[in-house]
């Protein structure tokens, strides 16, 4: 059961990543939503007028047409308030982020264009991304679900992330698009299905203890460790936990850590290769250093009986990071120049910024 939930959060983290690349910049879509017609100079025209002729003895000739009128937004006491007003006030407000989104989109229907691939994208396909995305977020697992009852799950999130329902479809049209791209080049090796197979159900690190009071004895002893000197002896002369006795060599399982050891040690073996030793940590007043000696798969658990699983998490979670991935060079190395002049004032305001951080 643990190692499930172990699984689903892994899976709801690398979704939320996600979300945050698809949907995090892009806001108030939906208001700009009616005012999709409108151009630079009057944000859109109504149909123009007929245009009247003048004879002349010699010749007939049309007259030079009209100005155009403004496209009304509404009417006020009977004075037409113009769209344009409306369109001023949302690019002023929120011009860049959703320029950038549809930039996005514009990069990914032209990298699907350059190596033809179909760009269009299916109502089906959609829910389709929709109903995994959500299968994530709430870890539903196999749970039947009615659509009601995702539709209201769907509302939830929305609300919680402050998000609209077009930025959310709009992001999901551009995953299945993005996800056209990548799927095809990912490739798994033995040595992740292993990896991820003894981290999700319950395998156990085989380590090398050495715990010190001191710093200066810690790194010492790092020092002596990186020039040669053996590991096992250095923790039976110096280290001052139970395993001083074995060299330092005890087991740890993934899955339930043992509470002597803490968190930050913990978080270190995780991070290292098998035959790595971990630079001196200060934790619980004692300075710790570990060495990874292997990794051992669960014992009553095989590969084989979680293959097909775990491939179609892998895959999962590498689509999931080759979309962010690819989106992120896409945007970098297209060339893009804003030319209204709002939203290219944002855009520089945006960048000067970023350069600040």
């Amino acid at each position: 059961m643990k190692s499930m939930k172990t699984m689903k959060s892994m899976k709801s983290t690398i979704l939320m990543r996600s979300m945050t690349l698809a949907l995090g910049s892009m806001l108030a879509c939906a208001l700009i939503a009616g005012c999709g017609a409108c151009d630079d100079g009057s944000a859109g025209h109504m149909s123009q007028a007929p245009v009247a002729a003048v004879s002349s003895s010699a010749t007939s000739q049309a007259a030079s047409p009209p100005a155009p009128l403004p496209r009304p937004m509404a009417t006020v006491n009977g004075k037409v308030v113009p769209m344009a007003r409306l369109h001023r006030a949302l690019v002023e407000d929120y011009g860049l982020a959703i320029a950038q989104q549809i930039i996005a989109d514009e990069v990914v229907d032209q990298e699907l264009i350059k190596r033809k691939l179909p760009t269009a994208v299916t109502e089906e396909e959609v829910k389709a991304e929709s109903l995994d995305a959500l299968d994530q977020i709430f870890k539903l697992g196999n749970t039947k679900t009615t659509p009601k009852e995702l539709e209201g799950l769907l509302k939830q999130f929305l609300v919680q992330q402050k998000f609209t329902r077009r930025q959310w479809d709009q992001a999901m049209t551009r995953n299945v698009r993005l996800r056209r791209l990548v799927v095809t080049e990912i490739k798994l090796t033995e040595a992740e299905l292993h990896n991820a197979f003894v981290r999700l159900y319950g395998g156990t690190w085989q380590i090398r203890h050495i715990q010190v009071a001191s710093r200066v004895q810690a790194m010492k002893i790092y020092r002596a460790v990186n020039a040669g000197g053996d590991f096992a002896q250095q923790a039976k002369a110096f280290s001052t936990a139970p395993s001083r006795a074995a060299g330092g060599l005890r087991q740890v399982p993934m899955n339930k850590p043992p509470k002597d050891l803490p968190p930050l040690v913990i978080q270190s073996i995780g991070s290292l290769a098998a035959g790595k030793v971990s630079s001196p940590m200060l934790a619980n007043k004692a300075y710790h250093i570990i060495k990874l000696e292997k990794i051992l798969p669960p014992e009553k658990l095989k590969l084989e009986e979680k293959r097909a699983e775990l491939t179609a998490l892998l895959i999962q979670v590498e689509t999931s990071r080759r979309r962010q991935q690819l989106l992120a060079e896409l945007v970098r190395d297209a060339k893009i120049e804003y030319l209204d002049p709002t939203v290219k004032t944002q855009h520089e305001t945006f960048q000067a910024n970023s350069k600040k951080r």
